[in-house]
Order: structure tokens, then C-alpha cells, then sequence
């Protein structure tokens, strides 16, 4: 369940394993990105982009087998809306 403040979500690669690139679009909201696998280790976390931009992004690989967890919450508990972008990569 998330804290206030957090958004999670999760999948699990269609067919094979594949890498997925993650990224927020907060519209100048400060996100920061974490990726978990299904024991709830860290896998990777990303704040900002750089070049300016406050949006986050994560490459993960994603088993076949075992979801990936991603949790999106602002910088500082701030707040805000954001919309997710999720690629699988060739």
C-alpha cells in the first residue's frame, strides 16, 4: 500500500524478459522514480533527468516471471500530478 504521497504501480514483461525505460511527466512537478523488485529491493531510483528537467527516468530490467514495483512520489513530499511513459526497449 502506498504512503501518502507515493503512487505505485507494477507489471511484468509480455513474453520474454525485456528492459523497460520509465519515465514521469510531472509538467514541471519534481518527481523521483524508484524501482523494486518483488522482494522490495531497491533496484534503481532517478530525480531529475538533467538538463534542467525535473522528471525522473529508470532503464530496469523486467522478468518474465516477477513483476518489477515503481513508486513515484515528489522531491521533498512535495505534490502534484504526473503521468507515467513506459517503453520497452528492442
Amino acid at each position: 500500500m502506498a504512503r501518502d504521497g507515493e503512487a505505485i504501480f507494477s507489471f511484468t514483461a509480455s513474453g520474454a524478459s525485456a528492459e523497460y525505460t520509465v519515465t514521469t511527466d510531472g509538467g514541471g512537478f519534481d518527481t523521483v522514480l524508484q524501482a523494486f523488485d518483488a522482494e522490495g529491493n531497491l533496484l534503481a531510483e532517478n530525480d531529475d533527468l538533467g538538463d534542467g528537467s525535473v522528471d525522473s527516468q529508470l532503464t530496469v530490467p523486467v522478468p518474465s516471471e516477477s513483476p518489477r514495483f515503481f513508486v513515484v512520489h515528489g522531491f521533498n513530499g512535495a505534490a502534484g500530478r504526473f503521468s507515467v511513459i513506459v517503453v520497452r526497449e528492442e
